[in-house]
């Protein structure tokens, strides 16, 4: 064995391992998926069984068990990522064994035919790097093995549960010819309390905003993207801004300018869908924020792209808002109220620099720069 090559292309070997151990997040996905649907499946267990002992008919048991097939494949995706992370380590920690055995017969024969102390301790330093790596392994191993039994124990409930469906659907059919309610004039058919109605509503509404939590959740992107999709149009049609002047105004021309920003962030959402079905989205993005946090030093002062377009952005932003508080003055407030000549001009203008100057000292706050220099010099400008 020629060590020095031996030795160099194991330690490559293993620090690949390690980067790869570092990277990988599919356990921590998991474990924290797993306890929200976990908490998904506790309210949709309590809401099945009250709907199942209504005699639901069979429309209904379809729709619940489209529900509940839909959580059992989000539990299968769960498993088919920790079943691809398990072979993974396994195959790593076979590799890891390999290397551990063949530079133990190398240290082994190297101590008999009285190798240098600096051969004999390099041999060390990269079998206590492979033990590292192995413990690591199996670390991540142990961790994948846990969570992919409790993802196992969820899918046993979901598994119970469409079996309860399907007894229920059979149930069903068998009284397909029966009565399937009692008289109207029965007791059991009057009317329930108000406690009892009061009760019951609250209770069913907290366990659709435990599910609407669950799903903003899991679909974070959707949950948003429809909530900017809608709130434009709402605010427009209803509401106090419907009654101002500008908007009704210039209605159609906020309507192309909503409808042009919805369609960028919809170009941007189905680039990133994109770049995530070709597997490069977490290298560009990754990519992307560590030339955005990179430092640019001159003298004393310290920047980063991220800072410079955080800079740009909010002065930009400041301009937009001086521009929509002057129009909503000139449209909106001025015809109401009557003010002396010049007065109105003087307030627009008075207000257009103060929220340039804010919006540059939080451009500046946002660059990274200190604070306390620009007041300083702010402060000696004013006294000048």
């Amino acid at each position: 064995m020629e060590l020095p090559a031996e030795s160099e292309a194991t330690a490559a070997s293993v620090r690949d391992i390690r980067g790869n151990l570092s990277a990988a997040r599919s356990a921590g996905t998991v474990a924290q998926q797993l306890p929200k649907i976990s908490r998904e499946i506790d309210g949709r267990r309590r809401e099945n069984r009250k709907i199942n002992a209504q005699t639901p008919s069979i429309e209904m048991l379809g729709g619940l068990e489209g529900e509940w097939r839909r959580v059992r494949r989000e539990l299968y995706r769960l498993n088919k990522n920790l079943s691809g992370r398990m072979y993974e380590l396994e195959r790593y920690m076979a590799h890891l064994n390999d290397l551990a055995k063949s530079w133990d017969q190398t240290f082994a024969v190297a101590k008999q035919s009285s190798a240098p102390p600096e051969v004999l301790g390099r041999i060390e330093n990269i079998t206590s790097d492979i033990r590292q790596a192995r413990e690591a392994v199996e670390k991540q191993r142990s961790r994948a093995l846990t969570m992919q039994t409790r993802v196992g124990v969820q899918d046993s409930r979901v598994a119970n549960v469409l079996t309860s469906i399907d007894h229920a659907r059979e149930g069903a059919l068998d009284r397909l010819f029966l009565p399937d309610n009692p008289p109207i004039w029965t007791p059991s058919m009057r009317s329930p309390s108000a406690e009892d109605l009061q009760r019951e509503s609250l209770s069913s509404f907290s366990r659709q905003w435990d599910a609407l939590r669950t799903y903003a959740d899991k679909q974070a992107v959707r949950f948003v993207l429809g909530i900017a999709v809608s709130f434009p149009s709402v605010v427009l049609s209803a509401g106090p801004f419907a009654a101002l002047g500008t908007a009704s105004r210039h209605q159609p021309l906020l309507r192309r300018r909503i409808r042009r920003v919805l369609q960028s962030l919809g170009l941007v959402l189905w680039l990133l869908a994109l770049l995530q079905r070709l597997l490069l989205r977490e290298r560009i993005v990754s990519a992307l924020s560590e030339f955005l946090a990179a430092k640019l030093s001159f003298g004393s002062i310290e920047i980063s792209p991220g800072g410079v377009l955080a800079f740009i952005v909010t002065v930009w932003a400041a301009f937009l808002v001086s521009r929509f508080v002057r129009c909503l003055l000139d449209e909106d407030v001025y015809p109401r109220v009557s003010l002396k000549c010049g007065l109105a001009y003087a307030i627009s203008n008075t207000l257009h620099y103060l929220i340039l100057m804010i919006g540059f000292f939080l451009a500046v706050a946002a660059l990274g720069l200190d604070m306390t220099r620009v007041t300083i010099l702010a402060g000696a400008f004013s006294a000048g």
